[in-house]
């Protein structure tokens, strides 16, 4: 009887975090997978139609979607490589005894405490044309204003420019960290050995650094991947869709063309796609 008591005390205990899970994360998956097969326009009153594999076919045909595909691929490559070299420049700089190194740490850390829609719109004000202060500072130094979210040449790297600004930080205090914990009887032994700063980062820091890279690398990866936020408020994916991710196609299809069917397929081919580069990534690096 005992034991019984303590396995329904228990049952009780986890059932309200079994029902959230079921009603927020579980159902909405299935419901949305099963959209796929269905055609459903929000803004109209027919109930979803069956169309078979219809929608997968629309959105393989849709140049859009991969464009919206490429332009996602290019922030995730060209951002991620930067912050991570960025990072492991700032943290081997950092690693020793630097003069004001908790106020610089704690200064370097205020970009990704603050959320991206906030980021998006100090940005928006600081790159507009006329008032914004970057163009102020290109006048000053005798060089022509810049147009740099409304120029198709300048808008997706300004964007990738500011990801990197937000998010280096992020890299940086994970190789700091695991920095912190490689033994210095190591540093020493290869100094007694003749070793150059160079040959102890070589042989040292990067290789007892590897496990920690990659989950910093797969994590920023999979952030990227799915960038929305930033490049909603900065830019809503022009010029001429130059930097619409494939996430904010998805938002768009959803709930600005209110076509369902299309967005929940895009949906699932995007999911296909990250997990497949991630399992690959996950296959090739020992990462724990």
């Amino acid at each position: 009887m005992i034991q019984l008591n303590k396995r329904f005390d228990e049952t009780m205990l986890v059932l309200p975090a079994t029902l959230f899970l079921i009603l927020f994360s579980i159902y909405p998956l299935i419901f949305s997978f099963r959209l796929v097969f269905f055609k459903w326009f929000l803004n109209k009153p027919n109930p979803p139609s069956f169309i078979g594999l219809s929608n997968i076919q629309n959105v393989l045909l849709d140049a859009r979607f991969w464009n919206s595909l490429k332009v996602t691929l290019i922030i995730l490559l060209i951002a991620v490589t930067i912050e991570t070299l960025a990072g492991l420049f700032l943290s081997l700089l950092f690693r020793d005894k630097v003069y004001g190194k908790r106020i610089i740490i704690s200064l370097l850390m205020i970009p990704i405490m603050i959320s991206p829609m906030v980021i998006g719109i100090i940005w928006r004000f600081i790159l507009n044309p006329e008032i914004g202060i970057a163009n102020y500072i290109l006048k000053m130094v005798g060089l022509q204003p810049l147009i740099w979210l409304g120029d198709i040449k300048y808008a997706l790297s300004t964007i990738i420019l500011i990801d990197i600004w937000q998010w280096t930080p992020f890299l940086f205090i994970i190789f700091l960290s695991g920095m912190q914990g490689i033994s210095p009887n190591l540093y020493e032994a290869a100094e007694v050995d003749g070793a150059s700063e160079w040959g102890l980062i070589r042989y040292i820091t990067i290789p007892m650094l590897k496990p920690i890279m990659y989950i910093g690398i797969l994590i920023r990866s999979i952030d990227s991947f799915k960038m929305f936020d930033l490049v909603y408020i900065l830019t809503r994916g022009g010029p001429v869709n130059s930097t619409e991710t494939a996430s904010l196609y998805i938002y768009k299809t959803g709930f600005n063309f209110f076509n369902m069917g299309k967005a929940s397929t895009m949906s699932y081919i995007l999911l296909i796609i990250m997990t497949f580069l991630i399992q690959r990534f996950i296959g090739k690096k020992e990462i724990v």
